[in-house]
């Protein structure tokens, strides 16, 4: 009798797992249960194996629940293992993205007032008790040297220019040709002068700029643009948009009551310089911020959700191909975003493209998983088809490398190689439109 309850046992060991998977999804059904492909890999195939395996358990023979209860419970350690080895792998990027040297080094660098490496000017503005979009912080702090990321004990650091982005302050100093809008993949997180997305392009057209920041979505871009795109005056905008965690962002950033009033037709975006009140309000903050001893391993663990990430085998579907991203919802404020940005460049006779940047986990997988993906891109598709946008997709010629993945760093952004086929595939698709 004993042993057949172990034997049951074995079997609803595996069972308890993907139960626990399946009522996950379905607590977070909005994420996981709005769109055929998730409920289909989140909900309903862990269901069957539910059933399958309470079946086994209940019906079977003692020496079936042994052989598959067993087999089971080896396939999930095994799998386990192997996830814990790709988290000590993802734990060792996110530390050198966000990692800070000790306040001596920094203030040796000249770097306390400039953002830390993981600042943002969304959670400034928080801090600072922002409430209007014109009093919003959505640049860097004009003129400062920044600490961008430490990656393997070597800090990237540049000096903003005049409008707290990352260029020569001369860069303004002739009429702007092509400007880019984006989040870090704009800024160039994490890779030296000259060798990021911007810096390959301005190689080639020294008339370009960069108004890219950390952790900007589509709505902070589009208050971007209002602030800056007047008095740039580009007869281009470039809008990056990364398919990892802009439709995300945005999202979340409709959640800020500052943010919204860019949707309007005639907001008070701000003033492009930013005022020297603001600066000193910035600075107490960001001298804390780098007085605060830099995140330790737990907090890191649990900031980037890594027990979390292990139970689920996150990395380990993604290498299968069959870690699905959470279902993109409906967000038809997108549209209004780039009608809103066409107007406004529009507004000193510039146009705007949107280049389009596929996330990695597009790029692996044992078994097919590009449809899965390609939720995002088909409303991004359909909003700049909408709005006569030309759109700039990137995931073909990415796909067409002998290694794609190859093409970003540790932490999912654009490595030095990745920039430069970016940068060389927007310049050949820009130069295909002049013909026509």
């Amino acid at each position: 009798m004993l042993k057949g309850r172990v034997a049951s046992a074995l079997c609803l060991v595996p069972a308890a797992y993907v139960l626990g998977v399946a009522v996950f999804a379905l607590y977070n059904s909005h994420q996981y249960a709005t769109a055929l492909p998730q409920f289909l890999r989140y909900i309903a195939v862990p269901a069957l194996l539910f059933a399958v395996l309470v079946g086994v358990a209940i019906f079977a023979s003692r020496g079936t629940r042994v052989a598959v209860g067993s087999a089971g419970i080896a396939v999930l350690l095994a799998l386990l293992a192997f996830e814990f080895v790709l988290q000590l792998s993802a734990f060792s990027a996110i530390s050198g993205l966000i990692a800070t040297p000790n306040i001596e080094r920094i203030k040796a660098e000249g770097v306390i007032h400039g953002l830390p490496p993981s600042g943002t000017p969304k959670k400034l503005s928080r801090l600072l008790g922002v409430t209007t979009l014109a009093d919003g912080i959505v640049s860097g702090i004009p003129g400062e040297r920044v600490l961008l990321c430490g990656v393997g004990g070597h800090q990237v650091i540049y000096r903003a220019d005049r409008y707290g982005f990352r260029n020569p302050d001369t860069a303004y100093d002739r009429p702007v040709g092509t400007m880019f809008l984006g989040d870090s993949f704009v800024e160039g997180i994490c890779l030296p002068d000259g060798r990021d997305l911007v810096g390959r392009f301005r190689a080639a057209h020294p008339d370009t700029v960069g108004i890219g920041i950390r952790g900007a979505g589509p709505l902070l871009e589009l208050a971007m643009l209002g602030r800056f795109g007047p008095v740039i005056r580009p007869k281009r905008v470039v809008v990056v948009f990364y398919e990892g965690n802009d439709w995300e962002n945005l999202d979340h950033e409709l959640r800020r009551p500052w943010l919204v009033p860019a949707l309007g037709d005639k907001p008070d975006f701000g003033p492009a310089i930013m005022p020297a009140a603001t600066i000193d309000r910035t600075r107490p903050i960001l001298s804390q911020w780098f007085a605060t001893r830099p995140p330790g391993a737990l907090a890191v663990v649990r900031g980037a959700h890594i027990p979390r990430n292990l139970l689920a085998l996150h990395q380990t579907w993604t290498q299968l191909g069959l870690g699905y991203p959470k279902a993109a919802p409906e967000l038809p404020e997108y549209d209004h975003i780039l009608k809103r940005a066409k107007a406004i460049a529009a507004g000193w006779g510039g146009e705007i493209v949107l280049a389009y940047v596929p996330q990695t986990s597009r790029l692996i997988g044992l078994f097919p998983s590009q449809f899965v993906f390609d939720q995002v891109r088909d409303k991004v598709r359909a909003a700049t088809t909408a709005n006569g946008i030309p759109m700039i997709d990137l995931t073909p010629a990415i796909l067409r490398s002998p290694s794609p993945i190859s093409l970003y760093g540790g932490d999912g952004h654009l490595g030095e190689t990745g920039a430069e086929l970016a940068a060389k595939s927007i310049d050949a698709a820009i130069t295909e439109r002049q013909r026509l």
